[in-house]
């Protein structure tokens, strides 16, 4: 018995201290977005191009946007880390990451990426969220016209448990 007591000790001493994974979404084996709303059906799709870091990516065109809730009740230390990439954005055009923590009423700027960026390239992102029970995230597309793309890819959030 005392040898159940001190394994079982260890297992929730080793996952304090190992962040798990919450939500994953390399968009590989997500070709209808499922869990994503999107802006435009049109617009928004699983992409099987150039760039893409699996099988497939998230990709954006012109004004697109696509957001997902997650639960994070439970959890600490909140870790967001994805790629994005572009392709034929002018001046003033950029790819951005947003997130809310309070139900959508104000977003907070995880990163943006600017048409100065090489095409068809993914830049790695990494940001720390604030505690909070739902997290919308939101990645989107400021462009002008329909040619204009944003890829999305290895989305993932990691936390460790409270």
């Amino acid at each position: 018995m005392k040898k159940i007591i001190m394994v079982l000790f260890a297992l929730v001493f080793a996952m304090s201290i190992y962040s798990l994974t919450i939500v994953e979404d390399k968009f590989d084996d997500n070709t209808s977005l499922t869990g994503w709303k999107r802006s435009s059906t049109t617009n928004t799709a699983s992409y099987t191009g150039t760039p893409k870091v699996g099988d497939a990516c998230l990709q954006l065109k012109y004004n697109a946007n696509v957001i997902t809730y997650v639960k994070l009740t439970g959890f600490k230390n909140i870790v967001l880390t994805y790629k994005m990439a572009k392709n034929s954005l002018e001046t003033g055009e950029k790819v951005v990451c947003e997130y809310s923590t309070n139900g959508g009423s104000t977003w907070t700027t995880a990163a943006s990426l600017l048409n100065t960026a090489a095409n068809n390239t993914f830049t790695s992102y990494t940001t720390n969220i604030a505690n909070c029970t739902v997290l919308q995230l939101r990645f989107k597309i400021v462009g002008s016209a329909t040619d204009d793309y944003a890829y999305i890819d290895d989305v993932k959030i990691t936390g460790d448990l409270q």
